[in-house]
């Protein structure tokens, strides 16, 4: 019996130590190693404009492109899909751990006896109390699935931060 206890327990072990996500493979790039050369293109140009202020020297210019980007629908949907996501996130990283519920209560109670008055009363009191703690729902992680789910909701979430700082926006 001991034997076998440890051969489930050793499978289990094993088991517990797979995984089925696939390995990522980064894809190669579809863009040139370096910049093209020759006559045609010329001599390499120095950018050094690293702030879009600076392409646009006009005061007036300036306030008209602040005002679009404070009031940009493009970047209000962009930060309220980074809440969902982060909020996605959350909740697929939730589901790592147990749920655990708790709960006590107390109900008091009057009955009639059916005795007089005079021999021990007409009613009696009763109090009752219970407390109960259980986990509802948990989903042992043996293949890695709600790992990998948590991972995935966490690259999604980043991804969408990264598209806002993208914009220029952070």
């Amino acid at each position: 019996m001991n034997q076998r206890n440890m051969t489930i327990g050793l499978v289990a072990g094993l088991l517990a130590g797979c995984s089925l996500e696939p390995a990522y493979h980064r894809p190669a790039l579809p863009v040139p190693v370096a910049w093209p050369s020759g006559a045609a293109y010329g001599p390499p140009t120095d950018s050094t404009i690293t702030d879009w202020q600076q392409a646009f020297p006009t005061a007036k210019l300036q306030h008209v492109i602040a005002l679009a980007l404070v009031q940009s629908r493009d970047l209000r949907v962009a930060i309220a899909q980074i809440e969902a996501d982060r909020a996605q996130y959350r909740i697929q990283r939730a589901a790592l751990l147990p749920t655990i519920d708790a709960s006590v209560s107390a109900s008091t109670g009057r009955s009639y006896t059916g005795l007089p008055a005079g021999q021990g009363g007409a009613y009696a009191n009763s109090t009752t109390y219970s407390a109960s703690v259980g986990t509802t729902a948990y989903e042992l992680d043996l293949f890695g699935r709600v790992h990998s789910l948590t991972k995935a909701a966490l690259e999604t979430y980043l991804a969408t931060v990264e598209a806002k700082a993208s914009t220029g926006s952070v």
